[in-house]
Parts: C-alpha cells; structure tokens; sequence
C-alpha cells in the first residue's frame, strides 16, 4: 500500500502538473525498478490525499482518495488524481500534519506476507502544528493533540512496525526534518522551499520508494 500526500497548493502550480503526470504512472514505474532489484509487487493499493490550509481552504483544504488497487482500478485513480488542481494554501506553512495524520490512520491491508506500508510526502514548504485550523467545521475528528501524540501513532499505535515506511520530499523545515530525525523508518529528500518541488529529480523519488519496500 502506497499513499502519496501532496501539497496541492497554488504554490506547487510549477510542478503539480508534472507531480500528477508522474503519479499516473508510479505503478509501473516503481514496478519496473523493482523488478531490476529483484524483488516483486504481487497487489498494489495506491491512496491519494491533496492538501491545503484549513484556516484559508475551509471545506476544500484536504481532497481525500479511498485506495485504488492498480493496475484494476487505473481509470477511477486516474479520474481522481487529474481533478487535483494547485490553488489555495494562502501564506506558508500548510496543513500537512493532518493530511499526514489521515495517511497513519488509513484502511492499510492486512494481507501477504510481507506488507509495506509506505507513506510518500511531496511538498515545499513548512508545515502547522498539527491541530492549527480546528475550530473549521472542515477540520476532521480524531486527529492526534500534538505531535508526541502524533510520533506514538507511527510508532505503533496506527502504523505496523515491520510493515511502516514513509519518504519525505520537503525544505530542511518544521516539522519535517524534525519527523526525519526522531522517527523510525523514515527517508528525507531535501527540496528547496517555494519551488513547487521542480528541483526534485522525479528517478530519484521512485528509487527512494522501491528501496524502502
């Protein structure tokens, strides 16, 4: 299971679209580079989530995918990741935490065995601490109070332990590099901050993905 959650600020309009093309094409893009290392994908699950800002966005601050199974399900997932559009966000930071908080707690399979769990964020910029823009009635339930909270949710209390990974392509920012340096089975790929991740080489992303598996 893959769940990609990307910055779908009007910030990233540089490089959504290409960000989309690529997405479009991840399965079997990373199924090709798997298959060159050895190893194989017997079902593959791929959730999308685009976020924004809650106290700028409201309603349209998170844009939330059920999983698609690929390549089964090629032409929904297809139909949902063309209608991500980069707009909104206002002023940096973003809600990420939260868009990251409704990866964690996702229907993440429970069969094969040998599961990955893999979380991929894209992203250029900082973003709030988690629980910033809950007094919005868009705001979901549930979220973790804080980020100690937030770190017992990966360590364990959502996420499986063997199965977890997560890659993160963001500026050497909060709260990303400090999730980088404290959590467990976690991947950082520097980017720079306010360029719509347009210096992120796109083979590096899909190589960082197929090693963490």
């Amino acid at each position: 299971d893959i769940f990609l959650c990307i910055d779908g600020t009007g910030r990233m309009s540089p490089g959504i679209e290409e960000v989309k093309a690529r997405a479009l094409r991840f399965d079997e893009d990373l199924r090709s580079i798997m298959d060159a290392k050895g190893k194989t994908v017997d079902i593959l699950r791929v959730k999308v989530i685009a976020f924004r800002d809650y106290d700028h966005d409201g309603d349209s601050a998170m844009l939330e995918s059920p999983f698609f199974t690929l390549p089964n399900q090629r032409e929904e997932f297809a139909r949902f990741v063309s209608g991500i559009e980069a707009n909104g966000g206002g002023d940096a930071p973003e809600s990420g935490m939260e868009a990251l908080a409704l990866g964690m707690r996702s229907e993440w399979t429970k069969e094969g065995d040998k599961r990955r769990h893999v979380i991929v964020v894209f992203t250029d910029t900082s973003a709030h601490p988690i629980g910033k823009g809950s007094a919005q009635r868009s705001y979901p339930t549930g979220m973790p109070k804080d980020l100690s909270e937030m770190t017992g949710w990966w360590e364990g209390q959502m996420m499986d332990d063997n199965a977890k990974r997560m890659v993160i392509f963001a500026p050497d920012a909060t709260p990303w590099n400090d999730i980088y340096a404290t959590w467990s089975q976690v991947i950082h790929v520097v980017s720079q901050a306010g360029k719509g991740l347009a210096d992120i080489n796109y083979n590096t992303i899909v190589e960082q993905v197929a090693n963490s598996v």
